[in-house]
Formats: C-alpha cells, sequence, structure tokens
C-alpha cells in the first residue's frame, strides 16, 4: 500500500471514529449505533489503534512524529472515555464542555501528526518523484510542491486537490518555522492571498467545494494563520522574545485547524463520492 493511501486511510479512520463521536454528544446518534465508539474502549482496539500497532509504528518508525502520535492517541482514548461516560450518564452538556475541547484539540493534534508522518515520507521519496516528473502535470505539479517556489502558479489552480494541498501547507509552515529559529531575518511571508494555499482556497475551494461548509472556516482560519505568523516575525525582529513565544505558540495551533480542516473537507469528498469504505478495515 502506497503511502498517501496508507497514511490516508489511518487518518480517515480517526476522523470517522471522531464524527461519530461528535453525533453522539449531539444526541443525533445514540451508543447502541455506535459499537466501537464505546466507553472503556482501550487504544489498540479502535482502527486508528490496531493500525499503528499492526502496521504504523512498524512501518514508519524512522519518524519521530510516529512516536509521537501512539502517546497523543493514547490521551485522546482517556479524554473521550472520561467524556462519553459523562455523555451517556445524561449529564447537562455544561457538565463536560471542557472535556470536549480536549477531546477535539488531541484529535486536531492526532491528524496533523498523521499528516507529519506522511509528509516525512513523501519527503524521503524525493529522488524517486524526481525521475517522474517528467511523465505529466501532476506529476510535475508534485516536484514543484515539493522543490519549487512558494507561491502556486497557473497550472497549479486547476490540478490541486485537497490531499496537496494539506501537503502545500504542511511543507510551508514547516519552512516558515525553520526561519523563525533566526529571529525572523530569514523570514518571508506571501499574504494569505498568493501564498499557494490561498490561491487554492479562492480559484479551486470555493468554487468546486462550496457544499462543504468547513471551505470558508478555512479561509477564515488561514487568514488568522497568516496574522499570527506576521506578528511572530515583528516581535522576532523587534527582540520581544516573550511576545514572539506566544504568537508562536498561536501561529502552531492555528496551523494544526488548517491541516485538520482540510483533512475533514478531503474526508467528506469521500464521503460525497462513496469512495470511503463503509466496513470495518479490522478485525
Amino acid at each position: 500500500m502506497g503511502v498517501r493511501l496508507d497514511l490516508g486511510m489511518a487518518r480517515n479512520l480517526h476522523l470517522a471514529w471522531e464524527m461519530d463521536l461528535e453525533a453522539l454528544t449531539r444526541g443525533e446518534k445514540s451508543s447502541e449505533t455506535l459499537p466501537y465508539t464505546r466507553i472503556h474502549q482501550q487504544w489498540e482496539d479502535c482502527e486508528l489503534g490496531l493500525w499503528l500497532h499492526e502496521t504504523g509504528v512498524r512501518q514508519y518508525e524512522a519518524h519521530d512524529a510516529i512516536h509521537q502520535l501512539v502517546q497523543v492517541h493514547k490521551q485522546f482514548h482517556q479524554k473521550a472515555d472520561a467524556l462519553l461516560t459523562q455523555v451517556l450518564a445524561g449529564h447537562h452538556p455544561g457538565a463536560w464542555k471542557n472535556k470536549f475541547d480536549e477531546v477535539r484539540s488531541l484529535s486536531r493534534e492526532i491528524v496533523f501528526l498523521l499528516t507529519a508522518v506522511e509528509f516525512g515520507a513523501l519527503e524521503k521519496q524525493r529522488p524517486i518523484r524526481r525521475e517522474l516528473t517528467q511523465l505529466n502535470p501532476l506529476q510535475n505539479l508534485i516536484k514543484r510542491l515539493f522543490e519549487g517556489p512558494s507561491r502556486a502558479v497557473e497550472q497549479d489552480q486547476v490540478c490541486l486537490d485537497v490531499s496537496y494541498a494539506r501537503l502545500m501547507h504542511m511543507r510551508w509552515s514547516q519552512d516558515l518555522i525553520k526561519s523563525f529559529r533566526h529571529w525572523g531575518q530569514d523570514a518571508h511571508l506571501d499574504s494569505a492571498e498568493i501564498c499557494a494555499l490561498g490561491v487554492w482556497i479562492h480559484a479551486v475551494g470555493f468554487k468546486k467545494f462550496s457544499e462543504i461548509s468547513e471551505i470558508k472556516m478555512l479561509d477564515k482560519v488561514h487568514k488568522n494563520f497568516h496574522e499570527k505568523a506576521e506578528k511572530t516575525i515583528r516581535e522576532l525582529q523587534k527582540k520581544h522574545a516573550d511576545d514572539a513565544q506566544r504568537a508562536y505558540n498561536e501561529t502552531l495551533e492555528l496551523s494544526q485547524e488548517v491541516i485538520y480542516l482540510l483533512s475533514l473537507i478531503e474526508y467528506k469528498l469521500l464521503n460525497l463520492n462513496a469512495c470511503t469504505p463503509t466496513v470495518q478495515v479490522f478485525g
């Protein structure tokens, strides 16, 4: 199984679990219809846990993010179990709101770490891809995505899909974060409108995926990400370390949210196109 398919499957398995959990908290589904979203489920027993145990850690052990993912996934299940206990006991939402927020935050970190593993694995394949980029425009896009300029070019607006947009933001944000280490002296930040992801949102996302509400949310979060990144650079250049650190932390959180929203859009598109398997992958 290829890197993108393998990790894409793991990411979508987790998102399916989270969507069911959220539906349960809203009263749209019952625990009887969600047998794998249950109290006291061990992290190894859910489909993402099985994938991590049987495939993920072994196949991607060279990537630090996979080991972080194991720990965050355990925390996610601990928090989800505490949340489910209160929800199924009929407690008022005000009693478990904080637990729900913790679960959502950990879920975003899981999606981000899965994307980090995917990105790292694809980066290691760059010599292979370099030989293939002459074959067709889509593979030439991959070359630009991982090795080319930071801005989107006209043909990218046509062939970029959600998955590439997600990986493009991961690469771009990692390069930006590296530049923060030198007090922002090397940092160059395009505006939200002309960076590659911003171009994709307006030229592709709004036109092709307007039925998915998360597109508008993505546009807003992406603009906030740029604002916080710009603030980080300004504070670094002024040598205001504490202010820069706060802005930097907010930038990281918004970057995770961008990755999460792109993943959720991709997940919903797969469901709309009836491409997501309806049966369990394991067991």
